[in-house]
């Protein structure tokens, strides 16, 4: 079973760009277990660019070879040859399950985060998560380009001599559509099935499914949508 895993996901290295090859490889076995780095799990495009990796990631046992593909895409605005996706790890970064993280893509994980990241999640381009607490991802997310997750404000605010929490987690259920520019804050609780509208920032827990949310602050426009 693992010589068969094994050679398929390397010869999925041959359509690979040869700096490709180089980070696939060392990335698998920098990151992972010699027997969990084997399949290589990850796929890394050229111009992936890792500035700090003493955190850790956490694989499920079940995740394909080749499945979690960072730094690869076609957004015309936003070239994979062209646009270095970053990741800083010093928490950790869980993949439930296969993941896209486009070219430009930021994932940013201070002391402490954990960032869930569930099966069927797709970033378009040039999108950050910034997790310093806890940000949780259910099943089949899409977020499109210059979207931001946030679950810090990285300074205290004091109001009238309280200081405020400067971290709270962002919770996502399954199958939300993010539109371009959408700004998630820290403290977010969002339900399935929703549809974020571009240029819209949410900041609490909205309750709702199958629904439309746009605006700063994002409200509620629209009920029982469906969105494929």
């Amino acid at each position: 079973m693992v010589n068969k895993l094994f050679i398929k996901s390397w010869l999925k290295l041959l359509k690979l760009h040869p700096i490709s090859v180089i980070k696939t490889i060392y990335f698998n076995f920098r990151f992972l277990d010699f027997q969990t780095a084997l399949p290589l799990p990850f796929l890394i495009a050229r111009n992936v660019v890792v500035t700090s990796s003493i955190g850790k990631f956490i694989l499920e046992k079940d995740i394909e070879a080749g499945s979690i593909k960072i730094g690869f895409g076609n957004v015309g605005m936003y070239p994979e040859s062209l646009t270095k996706t970053i990741i800083e790890l010093k928490g950790t970064i869980h993949f439930k399950g296969p993941a896209n993280i486009g070219p430009g893509s930021k994932l940013i994980v201070g002391m402490g985060g954990f960032l869930t990241i569930g099966p069927g999640f797709t970033i378009t381009a040039n999108s950050s998560i910034i997790c310093f607490d806890k940000i949780k991802f259910g099943n089949n997310n899409l977020i499109s380009w210059n979207c931001q997750f946030l679950d810090t404000d990285f300074h205290k605010i004091v109001s009238n001599g309280i200081p405020s929490a400067s971290n709270k987690p962002i919770e996502i259920g399954n199958h939300n559509w993010f539109g371009s520019n959408v700004c998630i804050l820290k403290g977010t609780k969002l339900n399935d099935n929703n549809v974020i509208g571009a240029n819209s920032t949410l900041n609490k827990n909205y309750d709702t499914s199958e629904s439309l949310i746009v605006g700063n602050p994002g409200t509620i426009k629209k009920t029982n949508i469906k969105w494929q």
